[in-house]
């Protein structure tokens, strides 16, 4: 967030570079080129400082396993959808009226 308030202002006074005739265009791109830089080596250093501070804990808690897999809570497993009979074009309406479904209520 502090890289896109720096670029906004810079890009406000930006255009004063034109009174020191310097190109505002090449002046931004460069200036704007070595905020981008410097922003990613403070993002490498953080990122550093945060990887030797970290602790790797072990997982003391364990599943059973049997044949392979880990034995969940019944409630937890899927079960399986239930499989729907369609209606074929030329069979019987399941409405009840006799006639073709293609004719009744497949419409």
């Amino acid at each position: 967030m502090e890289n896109i308030n720096t670029m906004s202002h810079l890009r406000e006074g930006i255009n004063l570079r034109s009174y020191a005739q310097e190109d505002p265009l090449r002046a931004y791109t460069k200036e704007g080129f070595e905020l981008l830089e410097n922003l990613l080596i403070t993002i490498d250093k953080e990122i550093t400082v945060l990887l030797l501070k970290a602790e790797i804990r072990q997982n003391i808690e364990r599943k059973q396993v049997i044949k392979g897999e880990a034995v969940e809570d019944p409630s937890k497993i899927k079960k399986e959808p239930k499989k729907v009979v369609k209606v074929g074009r030329n069979d019987p309406c399941p409405c009840g009226s006799g006639k073709k479904y293609k004719q009744c209520c497949g419409k």
